[in-house]
């Protein structure tokens, strides 16, 4: 059997939509193959059409697929079981020590070396509903996820190399927190001029307290999330800030990295909750002293 077409039957197996792309190449068949630039179809077979689209774990259209197209690299349409966070060569490699210095490791999970000049890896997760995006979460980080696809292995990348697995382990669990960033809103307009004044200043308060909410866990669903709104609302209190001036924080700094946002509403009322109801809150020296 085609060494390509057993692989291809292997992923269906394990549940994985696989279809097929032009040999050493990124472009489904459907589309114009590269070298020849033209607009329109190359193949009109129907079961082919449509790219990711097209994705199956049917044995008997995966067969007649590399049946007919013996060297088709072999695409998975991600977002419907695996999502997938490309690192792009030494630049994303380094954007990735970045953000996991400020955030929290990845866990260990099935990854493959591409087959890109200078280098590249796929870190496969078990899908959370992770949007496409391109250098979001920094420059050559990219993700992939439901209506996106990659390339697996053994295909071939246009400049000759060929894709491999680097680590079979089980693929992890999305990190809460790199999705999280992912659903990040824009960032928010500009606070009112009174806060970002006060914020300008370092050695002020507001400033230190800012720096120090920063580096706290956000509230995520499911995993202790009002904890973690109440947490961050008691620490700012600990800044000796005003009930307006948490608010405005947990608004504009917190908010934004919490899945789902919480409503003004709520925030409100936390915030108002850190004045009433916390009986002891630490002094503002030990809560530097643990942001420095």
């Amino acid at each position: 059997m085609n060494a390509l077409l057993e692989t291809a039957l292997t992923y269906a197996r394990a549940g994985l939509p696989v279809f097929p792309l032009h040999p050493r190449s990124k472009i489904p068949f459907g589309k114009p193959r590269p070298e020849e630039g033209k607009k329109g179809h190359v193949c009109a077979a129907p079961l082919h059409q449509h790219g990711f689209k097209d994705a199956t774990t049917d044995p008997a259209v995966i067969e007649a697929w590399w049946g007919a197209h013996p060297a088709a690299n072999i695409g998975l349409a991600t977002g419907r079981g695996l999502d997938v966070l490309d690192v792009d060569g030494p630049e994303g490699e380094t954007a990735l020590v970045a953000l996991v210095a400020r955030r929290w490791l990845l866990p260990e999970t099935c990854e493959v070396r591409t087959g890109r000049d200078g280098g590249g890896r796929q870190l496969h997760f078990r899908s959370a509903g992770w949007p496409n995006s391109v250098s979001r979460l920094g420059p050559k980080l990219d993700t992939r996820g439901l209506g996106g696809f990659v390339l697996l292995p053994p295909s071939v990348h246009p400049s000759g190399p060929t894709y491999a697995w680097t680590n079979l382990s089980a693929p992890a669990g999305a990190p809460a927190w790199l999705t999280a960033l992912l659903y990040r809103a824009p960032e928010p307009a500009a606070a009112p001029t009174t806060l970002r004044t006060r914020l300008s200043k370092e050695t002020d308060a507001l400033g230190r307290a800012s720096r120090y909410l920063a580096e706290m866990p956000a509230a995520i669903s499911g995993q202790g999330g009002h904890l973690a709104l109440w947490a961050a609302a008691r620490a700012l209190r600990g800044f000796r800030l005003t009930k307006d001036e948490v608010f405005e924080l947990l608004l504009t700094e917190y908010n934004p990295r919490c899945v789902p946002q919480w409503s003004k509403v709520e925030l409100r009322h936390k915030a108002n909750e850190a004045f009433s109801k916390a009986k002891k809150v630490p002094e503002p020296r030990d809560l530097t002293e643990r942001a420095s």
